[in-house]
């Protein structure tokens, strides 16, 4: 009874932990193509050393996507032990409105056609493929969509040894551009087997119980993408170079001194829509993109000449261009723009300009041509530059955060780091301060823009020290509720020296992807514009590492090893004896012995979190720190149980005190 109890009570942990903690989709291999050299292409072998023996029937089931449209190639290849082949490549050669998944045996002259869409590439949909091989039948169905598509006769024979090739291989070399995860090779009835791939670096392919079932050359491991920022373009521009981003066509919009072109995030290429006269020199990159009305407002808080425009507004459908003439007269450098309803009328908050610091928030009526300060109720915002804002949980809030300022507004009086979070109900009129950390030692600054994240409890932005000539930006995500934070990318360099250069966040919901720009101003009269991207969920370094070793086994493990610890330590509780906690030097010196001739499969939850394998190495670099929550819930389970009497069990020395102190602290 007892034993099914424990059991009970450790699957419904396990069940917690994996609902509570879901593990992120991160895995995957992304494929060089054939727009590469030959020698750079990505090529997956599996079971090349040790052929698989299919008898009657198996299947095959991956994910796949494809990245480019334009590049035709060899998904895989099923290959028996003379050598022949089954292949499935992707084919584009006939227009964009017939691509399709082509599965061929050469062995028989059959194929079968698997239609793919424009729109499943474009969006880079994760397809779930299925191919299932019936040896007896000597037929095989591919299964996609939902639907099924047969060939037959295939040609193999029943048994067959195989082995599986992704991508380049043999005298036909042609790669498509495309990523392939959670690869299942199954024997019906028989044996199975689980590659996830989701290794972060070498050559060698794994299953989900660790054991190498092949190799890799040229990998481009996805895990890395939801870390590292990967550079997109990099051109020169006008010194005020104007930034804005269009989520629905994916594409951001780059505005210099007389034309606006948009650069694609899906393809990489720029596009040039207006030039020469069309617009007006009112050239202070300061832009906004209106994407529910399709309106570009480019505008400058300073215009000098009192008979040219201070606002152009395009229409981005025809391109038809509105001039204003409202003016406010400071720069206001580093301020917040967005559009706070649909009536088409631009908001701007914060920004420093003649030695004084923001905190107003103004609306420029298009209609009327004028700016207008708009009056809110509630908490205080200091004045203050480079903060960041963006759409907050409900669709009439606007999130403010951090930035440079202080009370009065005044540049005498020196700026300070501003770490907290604002609320703005744009119906109600009112702010509302939502929390300050206070407890940050080197100072920081974030981008203009703040992402929320699709559960809208967190909310992600760029940070960097902006004091420094050489400095670096990376991904905060920050706690809406109590404020606190974790760096989720690497690093990118930024010389942040001249107060013009800028950087911008946006985030592309169909791509599931962040993009970083940057507006680099230097003082050779022109600014470099660099764009990058990284894959959503972004993650911390330390979830990196730890993603790429867990499995669902080193968590059945852990449970199986403290299973019978716990009923062990049950059964002997009212016989252990609570050693004496101060012991003399020669005492302790006897455990601390003892202690490393016994740390072999050993778990030590006091201190530092460490856990030794087998043979005495080091392994808590494998344990994320979700599943050593998970360890802490199981305790928790057992804290009715002499916690001292246990804890002592496993070789601490610490008080009573400390233990239930430290035991209070985890959980």
């Amino acid at each position: 009874m007892l034993m099914k109890k424990n059991v009970i009570t450790i699957i419904i942990l396990i069940f917690y932990y994996f609902n509570v903690f879901p593990q992120k989709h991160i895995n995957g291999l992304l494929f060089s193509s054939r727009t590469e050299r030959i020698s750079d292409r990505t090529s997956l072998i599996l079971f090349d050393d040790k052929a698989l023996m299919m008898k009657d029937a198996f299947r095959i089931d991956f994910d796949l996507t494809i990245w480019d449209i334009k590049q035709f190639g060899y998904i895989l290849r099923v290959i028996n032990e003379t050598k022949q082949e089954i292949n499935f490549a992707f084919v584009n050669f006939y227009g964009e409105d017939k691509i399709y998944l082509d599965f061929h045996s050469p062995i028989t002259h059959k194929s079968v056609q698997i239609p793919i869409t424009k729109q499943d590439i474009e969006e880079k949909r994760w397809l779930p493929i299925s191919i299932i091989f019936d040896l007896k039948s000597d037929r095989a169905e591919v299964i996609s969509k939902d639907f099924s598509y047969s060939c037959e006769p295939i040609g193999l024979k029943d048994p067959s040894s195989i082995k599986l090739a992704f991508g380049l291989y043999g005298l036909n070399l042609d790669v498509p551009e495309m990523a392939i995860r959670n690869i299942h090779i199954e024997e019906i009835g028989g044996k199975k087997y689980n590659i996830p791939l989701n290794e972060i670096n070498g050559e060698k392919v794994r299953d989900d119980k660790g054991r190498v079932k092949g190799i890799v050359k040229n990998p481009r491991w996805l895990a890395n993408r939801h870390f590292y920022w990967q550079e997109k373009a990099r051109f020169k521009s006008d010194p005020m170079t104007g930034i804005s981003y269009d989520e629905d066509k994916n594409q951001v919009i780059v505005v210099d001194k007389n034309s606006i072109y948009t650069y694609s995030m899906r393809y990489n290429n720029k596009r040039l829509y207006i030039s020469d006269d069309l617009l007006p020199n009112v050239n202070s990159g300061e832009t906004f993109y209106d994407e529910e009305n399709e309106i570009l407002y480019i505008y400058n808080l300073n215009q000098e000449t009192q008979d040219k425009p201070t606002m152009a507004i395009v229409n981005m459908k025809n391109y038809s261009t509105e001039y204003g003439y409202a003016r406010i007269g400071t720069e206001l450098h580093h301020h917040n723009a967005f559009v706070g309803d649909t009536k088409k009328n631009l908001y701007i908050f914060g920004g420093y300009g003649n030695h004084s610091y923001s905190n107003k928030i103004l609306k420029y009526d298009y209609k009327q041509d004028n700016w207008d300060y708009v009056e809110f109720t509630g908490d205080e915002i200091y004045p203050r530059y480079f903060s960041a804002l963006g759409q907050g949980v409900l669709p009439s809030q606007i999130l403010i955060m951090g930035g440079i300022g202080n009370e009065s507004g005044k540049q005498e009086h020196g700026g300070r780091h501003l770490y907290d979070l604002f609320l703005l109900d744009m119906e109600a009129k009112q702010i509302t301060k939502i929390w300050e950390i206070k407890d940050i030692q080197s100072g920081f600054v974030p981008c203009s823009n703040i992402i929320l994240d699709d559960d809208k409890t967190h909310f992600y932005t760029l940070c960097y020290p902006q004091y420094q000539f050489n400095s670096t930006l990376q991904l905060y995500k920050f706690n809406i509720i109590d404020g606190s934070y974790e760096i989720v990318s690497d690093s990118i360099h930024i010389n942040a020296e001249q107060i013009e250069t800028s950087v911008y966040l946006f985030y592309n919901n169909l791509m599931q992807e962040f993009y970083a720009v940057i507006r680099e101003n230097t003082e050779n009269k022109y600014a470099e514009i660099r764009m990058y991207s990284l894959l959503s969920p972004p993650i911390s370094f330390s979830e990196l590492r730890s993603e790429s070793k867990f499995s669902f086994y080193w968590l059945l493990l852990f449970s199986l090893i403290l299973i019978p610890v716990v009923l062990f330590l049950k059964k002997k509780k009212q016989d252990w004896n609570i050693p004496t906690l101060h012991r003399n030097s020669q005492d302790k010196q006897g455990i601390q012995t003892k202690q490393e001739k016994d740390r072999k499969n050993s778990v030590f939850v006091f201190g530092d979190f460490t856990v030794y394998d087998k043979n005495g190495r080091d392994i808590s670099y494998r344990f994320s720190p979700k599943l050593r929550s998970l360890f802490a819930l199981i305790l928790f389970w057992y804290r009715r149980l002499d916690l001292p009497k246990i804890f002592v069990s496993l070789g601490n020395e610490c008080e009573r005190k400390t233990y239930r102190r430290e035991f209070n602290r985890v959980l």
